[in-house]
């Protein structure tokens, strides 16, 4: 199994996004986020690239101009493994 750098309380907020939204679109993530905290698109957008360069998550450009995210791991996955905040 690859190792996969620790992620971070925020982190955590876009997946579970995408555990309860599978195959999100960016714009989606944001819309939601924004709803329980102040975060800037920006923030999220960079939160989003981080997932991805630790291989959380993976960006489909293809459906219909707009990011579609999917995540790599289940959650109960994620959860095996000790998390280092």
């Amino acid at each position: 199994m690859t190792e996969f750098q620790p992620m971070s309380p925020s982190e955590r907020q876009i997946m579970r996004v995408l555990w309860a939204n599978p195959n999100s679109t960016s714009g989606y993530i944001i819309e939601q986020l924004q709803r329980s905290f102040s975060w800037s698109d920006s923030t999220i957008k960079t939160l989003i690239i981080r997932l991805t360069k630790k291989g959380y998550i993976q960006i489909d450009n293809r459906k219909n101009h707009s990011t579609t995210l999917r995540r790599f791991l289940r959650k109960h996955n994620l959860t095996k493994r000790p998390m280092c905040f």
